[in-house]
């Protein structure tokens, strides 16, 4: 059985005849949005010149490199827990002002990180997701924890697009893409227009 999400297919594997559970809905959603919070980020990163990546809009801020590194130590170190597995992380080093991360280390942590985050995700029965697990002090639901990664994915997500727009303005290239007239209409796609859709 598979769900349609934005136009896009993601499977939920179920055996039972009443159909998928909710369990089973929200382990589906989790792998459809962290595939998809991962090609934004990619999106992203081919909009920048490699001069680019380590730039900050001030002395406050984090550049490209730096958050997309951040984020995949987090990613890692929760997915890792939720799936019964210590992650070594230094997390002051992922801001360490001197390290320079290059676009294909950053491109192999995106997929080496995503990879794991699905395999995890793949693993994880629907029946543990009330279950309690403790990570970085805090005790949350299985659920909770997964949806906290996301968000935190989609957070930074957030700030890397705004830095990429202050460099490219009117030429950043969206993030969203309409899959039918009326998407390509709505006034929540800020005036995008998709070739080939009228």
């Amino acid at each position: 059985m598979a769900n349609q999400h934005d136009g896009a297919e993601f499977p939920i594997d179920s055996s039972s005849p009443e159909g998928p559970s909710v369990g089973e809905q929200f382990l589906a959603e989790m792998r459809w949005r962290f595939e998809h919070d991962a090609w934004k980020i990619r999106r992203c990163l081919e909009q920048l010149n490699d001069d680019e990546l380590d730039w900050r809009p001030n002395d406050a801020s984090n550049s490209v490199a730096t958050i997309i590194v951040h984020l995949c130590g987090s990613t890692m170190q929760w997915m890792s827990a939720l799936g019964g597995r210590q992650h070594e992380r230094d997390r002051p080093a992922e801001f360490a002002a001197d390290r320079s991360v290059g676009r294909q280390e950053l491109r192999c942590l995106l997929d080496s990180t995503l990879k794991d985050s699905l395999e995890k995700l793949s693993d994880l029965e629907p029946a543990r997701l009330q279950d309690s697990i403790v990570i970085q002090g805090f005790t949350n639901s299985y659920l909770t924890a997964l949806y906290c990664v996301e968000r935190h994915q989609a957070e930074h997500i957030g700030q890397i697009a705004y830095i990429v727009k202050l460099k490219r303005g009117s030429a950043f290239e969206s993030l969203w893409i309409p899959e039918n007239k009326e998407q390509a209409a709505s006034p929540y796609g800020y005036g995008f227009h998709a070739p080939g859709i009228e």
